[in-house]
This record gives structure tokens, C-alpha cells and sequence, in this order.
């Protein structure tokens, strides 16, 4: 069911739009979007469906739902990773801006990871894109699209992380698992899909000539 599903999703892109296929506008985010629905929710039907017959006594639709938001949340997360290295292997960028975007992507890990084990009392802990948002906007603005997306993903990696693992505000004994992973979902979503519509390849979106130009102070 999960091949079947990733062929549907793969299927539309390809019949929607033109090969290869990259983020180039809101339009191919929006075509995007809704293949992963649409591939999530037929597989929903069927994996609900199985799950309701031999496995769990739970009406039909809650299971559905939550099969439909894993598998969709799931794709919005890792199918943009996938497709970015397909354009960094068709187009490597330079070495200097290979270095300067692993550089800042380090500090996204560990700004993120900081963030998720902070102490939960505090609103750090459960919004951690808030701080990472700057590093996120500079690996958009002066790298190749493949960076900004790979912080989307590390981002988006540090929460999912925390939840299975119980760290942080992800772990807090006080809410609900459901609430826990629901939190961990729409982080995700909102990041990734945040930051699409700005990581479109550099042949085709001109960067701001003071970012270009900009050097750092000596």
C-alpha cells in the first residue's frame, strides 16, 4: 500500500507538471500539496479499512484520519528532501556555498535540538522553528534550494525525534499523546510548506543583489 501510494503521488507531479520537477512557483507547491492528499487519502481508505476489520474496534473515519495525516504528513516532510537532491545531483552547487550552507544547517541542528529539551514551562520547547526561522531564511536566500529545504527537514526531524522519545514539551507527561504528535504534525506541515514556495532554483529566482554582494565586517 505504501508503494501503491507513492506511485499515485508520483504519478500526478509527473501528469501536472513538466519533468523535473522542482518548487518553482506557488503553483507547483499547491499541484504538490494536492497529490500528496489525494495520494494519502486513497491510502487512508484501504489502510482504514484493514485496521477496523482485523486490528482495533475504533470507528472507521477516526481511523482513517489519523492514517491520512501520518502518511500525508510524512510526504510533505521527506518527498522535498528527495526531489532537492535530485536537483543537487544534476546541478552541484559551488564548494564555498556547499561549506557555508553545511555550516549553517549544523547550527540549525543544534539550535533545534537546544530548543525541543528545553524546560516545558517555557514556549521555547514546543515552537522550536521560532528560533531557527533566521538560519532557515539565510540557507533561502544565499544557498542552493536543496539547504533550505534540508533545515526544513532537520527541523521537522528534532520534533518527531522529541515526541517518539518523550523529550521536552513533545514529552510532557500533562498532554495527551494525541495532543503530543497532533503539536509535532503541524509543526512540520507549517514549516515545510513555509518555505517551498521561497526555495525555487536559483537559475530561475535572482537573489537580492545585497545579500549577493553583502560581506562580513573585518
Amino acid at each position: 500500500m505504501p508503494q501503491g501510494e507513492a506511485v499515485l503521488v508520483a504519478g500526478l507531479i509527473e501528469r501536472w507538471f513538466c519533468r523535473p520537477f522542482a518548487f518553482d512557483d506557488l503553483r507547483r507547491v499547491l499541484g504538490f500539496v494536492a497529490a500528496v492528499c489525494l495520494g494519502a487519502a486513497a491510502s487512508a481508505l484501504g489502510g482504514a479499512a484493514t485496521m477496523t476489520l482485523f486490528h482495533t474496534a475504533a470507528p472507521y473515519w477516526d481511523v482513517w484520519r489519523a492514517w491520512f495525516l501520518s502518511d500525508g504528513v510524512g510526504i510533505v516532510m521527506v518527498a522535498p528532501l528527495v526531489i532537492s537532491l535530485g536537483q543537487v545531483w544534476r546541478k552541484p552547487p559551488s564548494r564555498a556555498e556547499s561549506i557555508e550552507a553545511i555550516g549553517v544547517l549544523s547550527l540549525v541542528a543544534l539550535i533545534s535540538w537546544y530548543a525541543v529539551t528545553h524546560p516545558t514551562g517555557t514556549w521555547l520547547s514546543f515552537d522550536p522553528d521560532a528560533v531557527v526561522l533566521p538560519l532557515l531564511l539565510w540557507l533561502v536566500a544565499r544557498s542552493d534550494p536543496s539547504f533550505g529545504i534540508a533545515g526544513a527537514f532537520i527541523v521537522s526531524l528534532t520534533a518527531i525525534y522529541a515526541t517518539i522519545f518523550g523529550i521536552g514539551h513533545f514529552g510532557n507527561a500533562d498532554l495527551s499523546i494525541v495532543e503530543r504528535v497532533s503539536g509535532a504534525q503541524v509543526l512540520i506541515t507549517m514549516v515545510t510548506r513555509s518555505f517551498l514556495p521561497h526555495c525555487s532554483p536559483s537559475a530561475s529566482r535572482p537573489r537580492p543583489a545585497y545579500l549577493m554582494h553583502w560581506k562580513p565586517a573585518k
